[in-house]
C-alpha cells in the first residue's frame, strides 16, 4: 500500500470530473468478450494516470479488478470536444466504498498508452477548469462587495 501512496505523488494530479467509459482489455490490449461498456467520471487526472469512480460496475467487471494486469480501454468526454480521448490504462488499485447513497468504485489507473496532446488535452481542461471556477468565485466576491458597498452608501 505505501508503494502506491508514493507513486500517487510522484506526479502533479488535478482534481476534476470528467465524464469517462471503459471496458476490460487482456493482456493483448483485446477487449474481453461478455464484459459491458461501464461508465464514470474522473476524480483526478495526471500525466501519468487517473482516478476514475462510478457507481455501479457489473459483475463480469467486478471479476476482472482482482486478476493482475488488468487493462482498461479508456474514453475519456471532454467539454467542448468533437471527440473522445482514448488511452489504456492498467488498474493500479482499485476501492469498493459503501456509503449512505450506496456501493460506488474507485479505480487509480495507470496510463499504458495515451497519445501526448491527449494526455496534455486531459490535463489542460483541468486547468482551465480550474481556473474558470477561481475567475468565478473571484467575481461573485467583486459583486457581493459591489452591492455591500451600494447599499451601505445608500443608507448613508
Amino acid at each position: 500500500m505505501t508503494d502506491i501512496t508514493q507513486e500517487k505523488r510522484k506526479l502533479l494530479r488535478l482534481a476534476h470530473k470528467v465524464p469517462v467509459e471503459f471496458r476490460v482489455l487482456d493482456n493483448q490490449q483485446v477487449l474481453i468478450p461478455g464484459v459491458d461498456q461501464q461508465r464514470g467520471q474522473t476524480r483526478n487526472v495526471s500525466t501519468g494516470g487517473a482516478c476514475i469512480e462510478t457507481e455501479a460496475l457489473n459483475e463480469s467487471t467486478i471479476r476482472y479488478l482482482n486478476q493482475q494486469n488488468i487493462l482498461l480501454h479508456v474514453y475519456f468526454h471532454l467539454p467542448l470536444t468533437h471527440h473522445p480521448v482514448p488511452a489504456v490504462a492498467q488498474i493500479a488499485w482499485y476501492e469498493r466504498i459503501e456509503g449512505a447513497a450506496g456501493v460506488s468504485y474507485v479505480l487509480g489507473l495507470q496510463f499504458r498508452s495515451i497519445k501526448s496532446g491527449d494526455a496534455v488535452a486531459l490535463l489542460r481542461q483541468s486547468v482551465r477548469f480550474k481556473v474558470l471556477a477561481l475567475a468565478v468565485l473571484i467575481l461573485t466576491g467583486i459583486f457581493v462587495a459591489s452591492l455591500i458597498y451600494h447599499f451601505q452608501i445608500a443608507k448613508s
